[in-house]
């Protein structure tokens, strides 16, 4: 069995031999004219319609525009130059089988004729199978099933391509023999037994089929081939998700809100992953954002009403000032996939700024506010700490009229979402209601209510279903907050349940290494230990870090995901710069007076250093140590973090006077250092 059906490669090799470049573009003309007539048939946007004549351009002009320049970076190629592209397969009926692939196309050479080399490198790999009457199957190459004393990473598939000048496949060859894949469960198993399908690696004639639709698109400089929407009769769809040429954005939020004043454009918040830049609104009102997304992504447009209220501090010598206080009022949680346009209009003297939408994202922005909206009206409560009166009973009940109230509001807006979005927003609600029980056991130490005998006891049926069912094996946002948040509280769980039995883990590495790998799996598996290696690796010295070597080996020969394994690396070099014997990593020390101390002088001596925060036990051994050591054949370094209000240490006056001893103090905010 292949990693696609026979019936995937018959259909892409028609669509290679009737790829005209004369047939129309995906995008629907309709769209443009009835954003138009909105615009021109609202009396009240009439009266700005410079303005609004303006953004409507920029709506309007986003997707020819910036694809035509991107289509010309594809013609101006150069060896080494490549592009990464999201191709997904998950057009099939009856919806029950999903192939997406992230493909890095890198140019190795054009000859003479116009024939172009590449090296195709299928960088990721998902597909789920989930037939009806059994449990969803998964693959992901980015987080694969753990394995342990691996000696290096799995190897990517890569293929070997021509390309003659239009865009037809002279060859494709692979450069290894890759190994079969196997796909696991990724939904709740409501039987005994588990399930699993093995497959093979991506195929030649898959890799061809999928080149030939592409390379045909460059060459007849198709505009729109990569905007996310079904490529023709092809099945497919196409979304450049990086290059190493210069990425335009595909997203477009653009926006007008009347009566803005500087107080109030301070009060108003847009977060889009992709903008590195701080969100602002110019004194007319207006702000536009754009990105580059290569999958639907969460967003959120939030308002903070700003009270200024005066406070006077304890400290005499300082005079009362004036401090702004930001209440949130309403957090509107947008949604946006590739080739989105949203356009934002409203009056800032109104209540709620009277927010109207219009655009591709029109009815999703609609959605969230009026989701936004009913969040005021919410039944569930956060507990406090410490709290004495609570029951779980009641608990679920409140949950229990939130979740009817969101599927009114879900009825409300039947068929007028998309389903990707209508999925987006369910998972992100089931998610944080799963998050919202996880912080009730949590704050009522796993009790049902204060009378009751013990742990994880006399709790309402279902109550745990909720957390224990979410689907987090396979998800498409795991960069989403309500996602993260839920993942890392459940680690608290599931470690005071396994405690129940065998006394817990105590949070020392091994016991939440083995936790994981027995509680979890993909994306939650890597990501937690991820986040234990970090901690792990930013506590400790380089010695104690090798005892992890091993178990650090096997986290980077299996995690493909760079995100994840990138900062990791990152801490696993910065200590072993400090490694014995090895050149200092540091060449000066900024002093808490602004000097700088060069190390060199300490050349020609072994030379320790100790990082020192305010341990005078610490700083007693240190004294008993250095007495033992010939001062000729090593100097003590120690480095002493200046912190006003620590009462000074009694070892510190006997360390100055010994020779082979030099001390000095740093300032808090030494970043170099941190």
């Amino acid at each position: 069995m292949s990693g696609t059906p026979s019936h995937f490669v018959t259909e892409k090799n028609e669509i290679l031999q009737n790829n005209k470049s004369e047939l129309p573009s995906t995008r629907p003309a309709t769209f443009y004219k009835s954003l138009m007539f909105l615009f021109v048939s609202n009396p009240r946007i009439m009266k700005h319609k410079n303005i609004i004549r303006l953004l409507l351009m920029l709506l309007l002009g986003l997707p020819g525009t910036l694809f035509a320049q991107q289509e010309n970076a594809f013609q101006k190629m150069k060896p080494g130059d490549w592009f990464e592209v999201l191709v997904a397969d998950t057009s099939r009926k009856p919806d029950n089988e999903s192939y997406r692939y992230n493909i890095r196309y890198q140019l190795k050479k054009t000859d003479a004729s116009g024939n172009r080399e590449y090296t195709l490198t299928f960088e990721r790999t998902r597909i789920i199978l989930s037939h009806a009457g059994t449990v969803a199957l998964g693959y992901d190459s980015y987080y694969p099933p753990y394995k342990q004393g691996i000696e290096k990473p799995v190897q990517k598939p890569v293929f070997h391509s021509r390309v003659d000048a239009a865009g037809n496949i002279l060859s494709m060859k692979a450069e290894t023999d890759l190994p079969r894949i196997n796909l696991y469960e990724i939904g709740t198993r409501k039987s005994y037994g588990g399930t699993s399908v093995e497959l093979e690696q991506i195929s030649g004639e898959t890799a061809t089929a999928i080149s030939g639709i592409i390379m045909k698109a460059i060459a007849n400089h198709e505009q729109q081939w990569y905007n996310g929407t079904l490529y023709r009769n092809s099945g497919l769809s196409f979304v450049l998700s990086a290059t190493s040429f210069e990425l335009k954005p595909n997203v477009l939020v653009v926006g007008h809100i009347k009566n803005m004043t500087a107080a109030l454009a301070r009060s108003l918040d847009f977060y889009l992953p992709g903008v590195n830049k701080p969100f602002r609104i110019s004194a007319d009102g207006n702000f536009s954002i754009a990105t580059r997304l290569s999958e639907g992504t969460g967003a959120r447009l939030s308002y903070y009403p700003i009270e200024k209220v005066q406070e006077k501090p304890n400290k005499s010598d300082l005079k009362n000032v004036d401090v702004m206080v930001f209440k949130r009022i309403i957090d509107i949680p947008l949604f946006f996939r590739p080739g989105d346009t949203l356009m934002i209009t409203g009056d800032a003297l109104k209540p709620d700024i009277d927010l109207q939408f219009s655009g591709k994202t029109a009815k999703m922005a609609e959605f969230a506010l009026d989701l936004a909206k009913a969040n005021f009206q919410k039944k569930t409560q956060e507990i406090p700490y410490s709290t004495k009166s609570y029951a779980a009973e009641t608990f679920m009940q409140q949950q229990d009229a939130d979740r009817a109230t969101f599927n009114k509001l879900n009825t409300t807006y039947d068929k007028q979402l998309s389903p990707i979005t209508e999925n987006y927003y369910r998972l992100r609600f089931a998610f944080l209601q799963g998050s919202e029980r996880l912080d009730f056991l949590s704050k009522t130490s796993y009790k049902s209510s204060p009378t009751a005998n013990g742990m994880f006891e006399a709790f309402p049926e279902h109550f745990f279903k909720a957390i224990d069912t979410l689907p987090v094996l396979m998800t498409d946002y795991n960069n989403a907050v309500w996602y993260t948040s839920f993942i890392n509280a459940s680690h608290s769980y599931l470690r005071s349940r396994d405690g129940q039995f065998n006394g817990g883990s105590n949070d020392f590495f091994l016991g939440n290494y083995v936790l994981s790998l027995n509680h979890l799996r993909r994306f939650p598996l890597y990501r937690s230990l991820a986040d234990a290696f970090e901690n792990q690796l930013g506590n400790n010295s380089w010695k104690t870090a090798q005892t992890l070597k091993p178990y650090y080996e096997d986290f980077i020969n299996n995690c493909a995901d760079t995100v994840l394994t990138g900062s990791v690396r990152q801490k696993w070099k910065t200590l072993s710069t400090w490694a014995p014997g090895k050149p200092l990593p540091l060449k000066s020390i900024k002093l808490a007076d602004g000097s700088l101390l060069s190390l060199d002088k300490f050349k020609g001596k072994a030379l320790s250093i100790t990082f020192n925060y305010h341990y005078p036990d610490e700083m007693k051994r240190l004294l008993e140590r250095i007495k033992k050591q010939d001062p000729k054949q090593v100097h003590f370094l120690i480095v002493q973090l200046k912190q006003p209000g620590y009462p000074p240490s009694t070892v510190i006056n006997e360390l100055k006077k010994l020779a082979q001893v030099t001390l000095v103090e740093v300032a808090a905010d030494n970043q170099a250092l941190k």
